[in-house]
């Protein structure tokens, strides 16, 4: 048994230089990929369920302590710090 094989180092070239300059700028499928998890995550919220399906588990009421003026919760800049203590 005989393989021959013959290569038109020109074409290949130009093929791999055109995958080259697809790979330089991943912009368009980064921003596919994006706007394919956004909307995901839209029709997730809408549904009130997770990527797998399950029903979201409801929201737990709002606990007396972390009321305005407590020591838990965040305060009027809403920030943390680094070990999560409100600021």
């Amino acid at each position: 048994m005989e393989i021959q094989l013959k290569i038109d180092e020109r074409k290949a070239q130009d093929l791999l230089n055109r995958l080259r300059d697809r790979a330089t700028d991943l912009t368009p499928a980064m921003q596919a990929i994006g706007a394919f998890y956004e909307q995901s995550e839209q029709e997730n919220f809408k549904a009130q369920s997770g990527p797998d399906g399950t029903p979201l588990a409801a929201a737990l009421p709002h606990h007396p302590d972390d009321g305005p003026g407590q020591k838990k919760g965040l305060k009027k800049s809403g920030g943390l710090s680094a070990r999560g203590n409100a600021t």
